[in-house]
């Protein structure tokens, strides 16, 4: 029996230059993150807070020449609903809007950088800091007051799933359980040196992006211990920017030794890793995010200092072509795989636990694999081909 091989996951296909962030005569350089928050896009930058209610296709900038934020850079931003406020991080204080950004006043003065905000029941949080010292402040009266939580390193992303919430920051990943008094590592298997700005969940499996330069750290045991995900893809010096999850996949920004020309990389397992770059030229981009759907991806180009869309209709949702097959199935001993009109692929054999068992690549378009070593049982083959990646499953008898 021959088996077709389903088509999957697929690379981008197309990213969408947008228009450039600018107020007056000012450009944004830096992006310290992307929200989506409604039906608007925002992008925290250097040159204050724009936001975009058409998904990109035209800006306008919300904080750089207001009364109380103006010249400021804007660092993070948050929209509580339970007060019906937007919330605005910058360098030295947290800023609040009750008008949707149309005007803006200094909630509280924290002194360093205010990195991102979140609710977490009848409180809102503030992380802060930036290399020397830092933490959380929380608050239950809309920061008329706050109160100072334990821990004091710096501190850069929340993350809460309803199960955990995270805090990534200096040394590590940080978990609290009252609701953000105390914060305490969550787990062990951290660097000494180590800093995480981003931190997603996709199937049980918890990441964080590392941009001191060891790489994409994860958790399958709830936060008790923390591994590097692949130290082969993420070898060496690898600085994660950026993990995002959106429609089952995660895209990730990186560079250092594991950027290979290739800076923009996903994965529907945290396992096989293609690359999600596209049409977009290798170079540095420092940020991903989504809209409030998830139906678009946000990056920036910083040297060219443009950022870039790709949507569903563009690309997200394309379909490799490629036809390709697996056989026998059942298998006893090996397995042969034929990639079709795609001469060079990528290829990997998967417990249905997500383990590795078996690694090989062709640029002829056949590949066989030895399966003999390996118990009995159903396994998933993962093709990284050019038009895309594709999966399929198997039978070792």
């Amino acid at each position: 029996m021959t088996l077709m091989v389903a088509a999957a996951a697929t690379y981008a296909q197309q990213w969408d230059s947008l228009p450039r962030l600018i107020t007056g005569t000012d450009t944004a350089e830096y992006i310290y993150h992307i929200r989506g928050i409604g039906s608007t896009v925002y992008y925290c930058t250097d040159k204050g807070l724009f936001a975009s209610t058409d998904n990109g296709d035209s800006w306008s900038n919300a904080t750089f020449a207001t009364t109380n934020t103006a010249g400021k850079a804007i660092r993070s931003v948050y929209y509580d609903s339970a007060g019906s406020r937007l919330y605005a991080g910058g360098d030295t204080a947290l800023y609040v809007s009750a008008d949707h950004g149309a005007t803006w006043s200094v909630a509280y003065t924290v002194g360093d950088r205010v990195n991102d905000i979140i609710r977490i029941g009848n409180r809102l949080l503030v992380a802060y800091g930036a290399f020397g010292s830092g933490g959380v402040l929380y608050s239950t009266d809309a920061f008329a007051t706050a109160t100072q939580a334990t821990d004091t390193m710096p501190k850069d992303v929340f993350f809460a799933d309803g199960t955990n919430t995270f805090l990534g920051g200096s040394k590590g990943v940080y978990r609290s359980t009252d609701n953000g008094s105390t914060w305490t590592l969550a787990g062990t298997g951290f660097p000494a040196s180590c800093r995480f700005f981003s931190m997603v969940s996709l199937g049980g499996t918890y990441y964080a992006g590392d941009v001191f330069g060891s790489g994409l750290y994860i958790s399958s045991d709830n936060g008790a211990t923390w591994s590097n995900r692949d130290s082969v893809v993420f070898h060496d010096f690898c600085q994660v920017f950026s993990v995002i999850e959106t429609s089952g996949r995660l895209v990730l920004s990186i560079d250092g030794a594991c950027n290979n020309s290739d800076p923009i990389k996903t994965s529907t397992d945290g396992t096989a890793w293609a690359s999600y770059l596209g049409n977009l030229t290798p170079a540095y981009y420092s940020m991903l995010g989504v809209n409030s759907s998830g139906s678009c991806i946000f990056t920036f180009y910083r040297n060219r200092r443009m950022p870039f869309r790709l949507c569903t209709t563009t690309g997200v949702a394309g379909i490799a072509t490629t036809a390709a097959t697996i056989s026998p199935n059942p298998a006893h001993s090996t397995v042969t795989i034929h990639t079709g009109t795609a001469r060079t692929a990528a290829i990997r054999v998967l417990s249905t636990a997500g383990q590795l068992v078996g690694e090989q690549s062709t640029t002829t378009g056949t590949a066989q694999i030895d399966i003999s070593g390996i118990p009995a049982g159903v396994y998933i083959v993962q093709l990284l081909l050019q038009d895309g990646v594709q999966t399929a499953k198997f039978i070792k008898e």
